[in-house]
This record gives C-alpha cells, structure tokens and sequence, in this order.
C-alpha cells in the first residue's frame, strides 16, 4: 500500500507548478471541479472502488498513508488557496473550524480562532479597524464593505488586527 501512496503522490506533484505567490503553494494544473475553485483526481485505491476526490484531501491522505478520513472532517487550506497541493499548508480539522478559516480568508487576515493560523502573503502588512457609530463605516482591507463590529455597547471601538509576514499579531482593543 505504501507504494501506491507514493505513486499518487508523484502523480498529483506531476501535474502540479509551484507558485510564485511568496507562500511556497504548489498549484494543481489538472482537473477542476465544475462550479468549484477545487481540483480533483480519480483515484483506484487497492481493494476499493475507483473514486473521484478532491486533490488537497487525496495528497494529505498519501501523507499520512491512510485512505480513511471520515468525511465530516475537512482537509483546509491554511494558505487560502484551493488548488494549494503543497501539504505544509493542509490541515485535518472539524468543518467549524474550516468555516473560521472562510471567516479569515473574507476579511484577508488570520482572526486566530484555530491553529494551525492562517498564512498570507508575506511582507504586506494587514490592518483592520471595526469602528461602530460612524457616518460611513471603514471598508475591508480588499475595499468591500467591512463586517459588522462584535456585539456589545455602541461606543468608539477600534480593533486592529495585524498581519506581517504571515505571522498574526495579537489585536489592541481600545474603547
């Protein structure tokens, strides 16, 4: 069986590019999921029927030479990026917690609710401020509208939420 992972393996990095994104991402140039960002494989593991999965999950499978995560577990992407191959930027983790990566990957920076963190590109540097009871409300660090500040009273509350070179640093609150 080892061999067949690592024959996989070789067939996923054959049809894969590294990127030139500062992250270290191996990108799979090969089939896409249809209405997905995803790729995906078919693969005949022995002694099970040919199936079609998603080729982030199947090369974290050949790295652990296993073929049986359950499938309420989620295979994220730390780096954000879903044809990301490169299995230092893949994490086994409950589906909740791949929703607080979604949460992280909407606002562009690493909220730290989860670990393995996030990863963004390095050497930019990421601010955020959530300002409650302003005429116009602050936009996202991509320009788009900027998510509603935490419950809690109506006061001048500003959160600053730092990311340098793929490392988050802790948020300063002040009210």
């Amino acid at each position: 069986m080892d061999a067949y992972f690592e024959l996989t393996r070789a067939k996923i990095l054959a049809k894969s590019v590294k990127a030139d994104n500062g992250l270290g991402c191996i990108i799979w140039t090969g089939t896409k999921k249809s209405k997905s960002e995803y790729g995906v494989i078919k693969i005949s593991p022995p002694g099970l029927k040919r199936i079609v999965r998603g080729v982030h999950r199947v090369i974290f499978m050949c790295s652990i030479k296993n073929f049986d995560i359950p499938r309420e577990m989620d295979v994220s992407h730390i780096c954000h990026n879903p044809l990301c191959v490169n299995i230092e930027h893949l994490t086994q983790e409950p589906h909740i917690i791949n929703m607080h990566r979604i949460e992280c990957a909407n606002v562009n920076f690493c909220t730290r609710q989860h670990e393995p963190f996030c990863i963004f590109m390095p050497g930019k540097l990421y601010s955020y401020f959530w300002i409650a009871e302003m005429p116009n409300p602050p936009q996202g660090p991509l320009g788009g509208p900027a998510p509603s500040p935490p419950p809690g009273p109506q006061k001048l509350f500003v959160m600053y939420f730092i990311l340098f070179a793929g490392l988050g640093l802790p948020y300063k609150k002040v009210t």
